[in-house]
C-alpha cells in the first residue's frame, strides 16, 4: 500500500502539479512548475475557488486555456513567471491574475486574431501586478499581420467588471478592446499602451475610470495605422473619468520621414489622436480629465490632435470632453488641438474657474447661450481665434456672432479686481473701488471670510491681512479689522488672517485623557471658560477621593503646578488625589495610592494607639465597607479611596498550662477544630476516670 501511494506522488511531481489544501480560502491551492502544458493540466483539474500557484521561475506554455470556473492564478514575480498561454473566459464568475507576466508567446502562425485575455461572458476580472505584453505573432513570411488584443471584452460579455492595479498592459496593436455593454473598467497605477490603448466599440452604459498615476499611450512600432489613446465608436451613455493620470500620444508620421525631414516616397503622414470619436452613432458621451493629470501630444510631423470629433458628429449628440484647469497640457496652448470635417467647428468653452468643456458644433451657427457659464459673466471673449490664415485675438463674442472655425471661448468679466481668500479655491471678482463690505455681499465670499474668523479651538482670530502688488510691482500688506467694511481694495488681493495662537491643555485622570481644551498663552486654569470649568469638575469628580492638586510631566518627571500658574506652552495636566482613612474616631489623610507608612509622625502615633489593647495582641486592620468587613490592610497596603479600618487582635487561651492563640471574638470550637493539640488537651480534661464532665471554667 505504501509503494502505491509513493507512485502517485512521483506521477504528480512529473506533471509538476501538487494540490495543497488551503484552509484559509474556499478552495485548494494547486502548485504548478514551468513547462509545456503544466498550467493547462492544473486548470483542467481545478475546481471553483481553487488557486493556481506558479512556483518555479521560467515559462509556462501550451494551448489556449478556457476558464469556465472561478480561478485565481498567482505567481511570485512578473520577472520570474512568464505565461505564454491565451485565456478565454467563458462561464467563470471571478478570475484573478496576480504577480506574473502574460505574453502569449512568440510563434509563426496564419491565425489572424489573438486575444491574451478574451472575455466572452459576464465576469469579474482582477489583474494585479501583471505585465501583459504583446504577442509577437507573424505570418510565415515574417510580416506582422496578426490582430493581437491584450484584453478583449467580446459581444456577450455585458456586465463585466475589470479591475487593473499596479500593472502594464502593453499592446503592439490594441491593448483593451470593449465590444459589449454595461461594463466597468478601472485602472490604478497602471500603464496601458498600444496602437489603440482603449477602444470602445458599439456598446452602451459603459464606465471607464483611469486613476492614481496611470498612463494611456497611443503608440505602436510595427503598424502604419492611425494611433489613438482612446478610440470611441457607437457608444451611448459612456462615462469616462481620467484623474491624476497621463494621456500620451505620438504620431506614426515621424517614422515615414527621412532624418532630413523629407517624406519617404509612398508614405502618407498619419495623425495620432489622443481622444478620437470615429462615427456618428455615439450619443451622451462625457469624458472628464481632472486633478493632477497630464495631456501630452508629441506630434512630430503628423496632423495629430488632443481631440478628434470625427467627420459626422452632430451638435445635438451631447458629446463633450471636460478638462479641469489643474490638468497640464503639452504643448500648453489649446489652439489647433481639435479636429473635425469642413462642416463642423469645435468650440472650447472655458468657464471663469479655468475649466474647459470642449464640444462640436455646426459651422455658421450660434452657440446656445445656455451652453456658456453665466455666473458673474459680463460678456465673452474669443481667445486665439483662427480665421483661415489670420489670427484674431480677444475679439468680443456676442450671441449674434457665428462660429466659423475651431474656437476657444472664455468667460469675460469686468474683473478690475480679483480676490482670493486663503483656504478657498474660488476667486471673487469685484469692480474698481470695491471695499470689504462689497465683498461680504457675495454669499460664498462671506462664508470664506467667516471660515478665516473661526479657525478652530487652537487659535483666535485677530484681524484680516490683505496682500497685493501695486502697479509698480511693489508688494504690500494691510491689516484690516473684521468690522472695517469701508476698507477699499487697491488691486488683485489675497486675504489671509492673523491669529492669537492658543496653548493646548489636556487633562488626564487615572492615565486616561478626559478633556482637551485651549487657553490663550499666559492664562491659568482659573481662567477657563465656565463651560470648560464645568467639564473639568465633571472629569475630576470622585466619591471615594478628593482632588489635592495637579502635576505636569516634564521629562517623565511629575512637576507640581497650581491653578493660578500662567500656562505658556501645550501641557498635559495630571490630577492628583488624596484619601481619608478612618480608625475609630481618628481620621487621617494620605495621598491616593500611598500606604499607612506614609502617615505623619503624629498621625502614626495615634494609629499605633489603636494597636494597644489590654490582654490582647494587635494582628492587623480590616477594611469595612457598608458595615461589612472585607480586605485586610497593613502598613504596606496601597489605599486608593476613602477607607474605614477596624483593628483586629488575637487573645491567648491556656489549657492545662499550655497557651494557644485565637482571634478575638472566636469561640473554643474554632480553636479545637484547627488545633489538634488543643483538641487533645480538652479531651483529656473531659475524660477523667471516675468523674463526669460538667463544663469548662475561665480561670
Amino acid at each position: 500500500m505504501k509503494k502505491f501511494k509513493l507512485g502517485i506522488v512521483i506521477a504528480i511531481c512529473l506533471f509538476a502539479v501538487i494540490i495543497i489544501p488551503n484552509f484559509y480560502a474556499a478552495g485548494n491551492t494547486i502548485e504548478v512548475r514551468p513547462g509545456n502544458g503544466t498550467l493547462n493540466a492544473a486548470i483542467s483539474g481545478a475546481q471553483d475557488g481553487d488557486t493556481i500557484k506558479l512556483v518555479g521561475d521560467g515559462r509556462y506554455t501550451g494551448d489556449k486555456i478556457v476558464l469556465d470556473k472561478d480561478i485565481k492564478i498567482v505567481g511570485t514575480s512578473t520577472s520570474r513567471n512568464y505565461v505564454s498561454n491565451l485565456f478565454e473566459i467563458n462561464g467563470a464568475s471571478n478570475v484573478t491574475f496576480e504577480n506574473l507576466s502574460l505574453d502569449a508567446g512568440a510563434m509563426i502562425t496564419t491565425q489572424k486574431n489573438h486575444n491574451i485575455i478574451d472575455v466572452k461572458a459576464k465576469t469579474n476580472v482582477t489583474i494585479n501586478n501583471v505585465n501583459i505584453s504583446y504577442a509577437t505573432r507573424t505570418d510565415s513570411d515574417g510580416k506582422f499581420t496578426a490582430d493581437v488584443k491584450n484584453i478583449y471584452l467580446e459581444k456577450g460579455s455585458d456586465g463585466t467588471v475589470v479591475n487593473i492595479k499596479n500593472s502594464i498592459v502593453g499592446g503592439i496593436y490594441n491593448a483593451i478592446i470593449v465590444e459589449s455593454s454595461n461594463n466597468t473598467i478601472t485602472a490604478e497605477k497602471t500603464d496601458i499602451g498600444g496602437n489603440v490603448a482603449i477602444a470602445l466599440r458599439n456598446g452602451r452604459d459603459n464606465k471607464v475610470y483611469i486613476r492614481n498615476n496611470s498612463k494611456l499611450s497611443g503608440r505602436s512600432y510595427f503598424v502604419a495605422n492611425s494611433e489613438e489613446c482612446i478610440s470611441i465608436v457607437g457608444q451611448e451613455n459612456l462615462v469616462m473619468e481620467i484623474s491624476d493620470s497621463e494621456i500620451f500620444g505620438v504620431a506614426v508620421a515621424d517614422r515615414i520621414y527621412t532624418e532630413d525631414g523629407e517624406l519617404i516616397p509612398g508614405n502618407t503622414p498619419i495623425p495620432a489622436h489622443l481622444i478620437s470619436f470615429e462615427d456618428e452613432a455615439s450619443n451622451n458621451v462625457n469624458i472628464k480629465i481632472t486633478g493632477n493629470s497630464k495631456i501630452e501630444d508629441d506630434d512630430k510631423k503628423g496632423d495629430s490632435n488632443i481631440i478628434n470629433f470625427g467627420d459626422v458628429i452632430t451638435p445635438d449628440s451631447d458629446v463633450s470632453v471636460f478638462i479641469e484647469n489643474t490638468v497640464k497640457i503639452i504643448p500648453d496652448t489649446m489652439d489647433e488641438k481639435y479636429n473635425v470635417s469642413d462642416d463642423y467647428a469645435i468650440v472650447g468653452i472655458k468657464n471663469y474657474k479655468g475649466d474647459w468643456t470642449i464640444k462640436p458644433y455646426n459651422k455658421n451657427t450660434q452657440i446656445p447661450i445656455e451652453e456658456i457659464p453665466q455666473d458673474n459673466v459680463k460678456g465673452y471673449k474669443l481667445d486665439n481665434v483662427k480665421y483661415m490664415t489670420e489670427k484674431q485675438e480677444e475679439a468680443t463674442y456676442y450671441n449674434e456672432m457665428q462660429i466659423t472655425e475651431n474656437t476657444d471661448i472664455i468667460s469675460y468679466y469686468i474683473k478690475l479686481l480679483s480676490i482670493r481668500i486663503d483656504g478657498e479655491e474660488e476667486e471673487f471678482y469685484l469692480e474698481k473701488n470695491s471695499n470689504l463690505g462689497d465683498l461680504k455681499k457675495e454669499s460664498s465670499a462671506n462664508i470664506a471670510l467667516e471660515n478665516l474668523k473661526n479657525p478652530g479651538d487652537s487659535k483666535e482670530f485677530k484681524n484680516y491681512v490683505v496682500s497685493y502688488t501695486d502697479e509698480n510691482g511693489d508688494e504690500h500688506t494691510d491689516v484690516v479689522q473684521e468690522n472695517d467694511d469701508g476698507y477699499v481694495f487697491k488691486g488683485d488681493s489675497t486675504i489671509s488672517a492673523d491669529y492669537n495662537h492658543k496653548v493646548k491643555v489636556t487633562l488626564k485622570v487615572d492615565n486616561v485623557e478626559r478633556i482637551t481644551t485651549y487657553l490663550n498663552q499666559g492664562q491659568s486654569l482659573n481662567e477657563l471658560s465656565l463651560e470648560d470649568k464645568a467639564k473639568f469638575e465633571e472629569a475630576l469628580k470622585s466619591d471615594t477621593k478628593r482632588v489635592k492638586g495637579y502635576v505636569e510631566l516634564v521629562e517623565d518627571e511629575e512637576v507640581e503646578i497650581t491653578s493660578e500658574q500662567p500656562i505658556t506652552k501645550d501641557i498635559t495636566i495630571i490630577a492628583k488625589y488624596e484619601v481619608d482613612v478612618k480608625v475609630g474616631e481618628d481620621q487621617f489623610t494620605i495621598d491616593e495610592g500611598a500606604t499607612l507608612n506614609s502617615l505623619k509622625p503624629e498621625d502614626m502615633e495615634k494609629l499605633n494607639a489603636h494597636k494597644n489593647a489590654e490582654n490582647k495582641d494587635f494582628k492587623n486592620f480590616v477594611k469595612v465597607v457598608d458595615g461589612v468587613e472585607s480586605d485586610v490592610v497593613d502598613e504596606s497596603t496601597t489605599i486608593n479611596e476613602h477607607t474605614t479600618l477596624v483593628p483586629k487582635y488575637t487573645v491567648k487561651v491556656t489549657i492545662s498550662g499550655v497557651e494557644y492563640t485565637i482571634d478575638e471574638g472566636e469561640n473554643l470550637r474554632s480553636l479545637l477544630d484547627f488545633n489538634m493539640e488543643a483538641n487533645d488537651a480538652v479531651l483529656a480534661l473531659k475524660n477523667v476516670e471516675g468523674k463526669i464532665f460538667a463544663g469548662y471554667i475561665d480561670a
